[in-house]
């Protein structure tokens, strides 16, 4: 049940956000396809979309039939804002290198003296 739920939510986010409902429109463009082989035997499909879908497209008596051909129209519009910040330029500078001078006493003793830690653990003396 829920693969079916997400299949219909997804394809309502296809269909309002995207030109795919265009598709819908198909049967029109078969109906409109069939007009013309009505007045003219001889129309190939090819030339049908050539005529409909070609730059030059003319204004002609059945202008509005054309209209609702699929992709003759946008209808949906989103206006994606992007903004571009390009990363600022940085010179590479050699920096001098400083070495430590710092002693640090060195023992090989790993733990602390007990006579100074020994006495916490210890129990009060009265």
């Amino acid at each position: 049940m829920r693969k079916w739920i997400a299949f219909f939510l997804i394809g309502i986010c296809v269909s309002t956000q995207t030109e795919f409902h265009q598709l819908l429109k198909l049967p029109v463009l078969v109906q409109h396809f069939m007009e013309h082989r009505e007045k003219d035997p001889s129309t190939s499909l090819l030339a049908f979309l050539k005529e409909h879908y070609s730059a030059f497209d003319e204004q002609d008596a059945d202008y509005d039939r054309d209209m609702q051909l699929p992709f003759k129209t946008h209808d949906c519009v989103n206006a994606a804002v992007v903004f571009y910040n390009p990363a600022p330029s940085f010179d590479i500078i050699s920096i001098p290198s400083f070495e430590a001078i710092a002693s640090f006493p060195i023992t090989r003793e790993t733990s602390l003296p007990t006579t100074t830690t020994g006495n916490i653990w210890q129990p009060p003396r009265v």
